[in-house]
C-alpha cells in the first residue's frame, strides 16, 4: 500500500465541514460499498477538503466537490477523466462537428468508441454543471470553449488528478 503523503490540518473535524465530511464519508462507504472509481473520487475530494490549504473562502467549494465526488457514477467519472485528458492536450478544441464530434472524440478516448454511452451521462453531467449544456435549437452544436468544461467542472478535475498524481 503507498504511503499517504498528503498534508492535512490535524483539527480538520472542528472546522465547517470537517467532521461532518467524515462522516459522510464513511456512510457512503458504509451504505454504498462504491466501486474503486468512486471511492477513489470520494477521497480525493475528501483529502481536498481538509488539506491545510483550505481556507474560509474555497471550504464551500470543495464541500460541493466532495458531494459531487459522491454522486457520480464510475462511468460519469470516466467520462469526465476521458475529457479532461482532451482538455488537457488542447483547451480550447474545436469540435467542428458539433455534439456529434464531441461524443465520437470522448467515446475515442474512453478507448470503447461507443457514443450512446457518453450521450446517455451527458445531461447528468450538464445537471451538475459539470459540462456546459449543447446549443442550438436541434441541440446539434456545443461550446467548444474548454472541452464543455464548466470552472467547477476543471475544478473538480483537477483536485482528482491532483490527487492521483500524490499518490503516485
Amino acid at each position: 500500500m503507498k504511503k499517504d503523503n498528503r498534508t492535512t490540518k490535524k483539527d480538520y473535524a472542528e472546522s465547517k465541514y470537517g467532521f461532518q465530511s467524515l462522516a459522510d464519508l464513511l456512510r457512503f462507504i458504509d451504505d454504498e460499498t462504491p466501486d474503486p472509481d468512486r471511492l477513489h473520487a470520494a477521497k480525493a475530494m475528501f483529502f481536498n477538503l481538509i488539506s491545510v490549504d483550505t481556507n474560509s473562502g474555497n471550504e464551500t467549494l470543495k464541500y460541493k466537490l466532495f458531494h459531487l465526488s459522491k454522486s457520480l457514477t464510475a462511468t460519469q467519472l470516466a467520462i469526465l477523466s476521458a475529457v479532461y485528458n482532451i482538455y488537457k492536450r488542447d483547451p480550447n478544441h474545436g469540435f467542428s462537428g458539433g455534439a456529434n464530434a464531441w461524443l465520437n472524440e470522448v467515446s475515442k478516448e474512453m478507448g470503447h468508441g461507443v457514443k450512446s454511452l457518453v450521450e446517455s451521462e451527458e445531461k447528468a453531467l450538464e445537471d451538475y454543471s459539470l459540462i456546459t449544456p449543447r446549443i442550438h435549437a436541434d441541440r446539434s452544436g456545443v461550446n467548444p470553449n474548454n472541452c464543455r468544461f464548466t470552472d467547477l467542472g476543471i475544478k473538480f478535475c483537477e483536485r482528482l488528478a491532483d490527487y492521483g498524481k500524490e499518490l503516485s
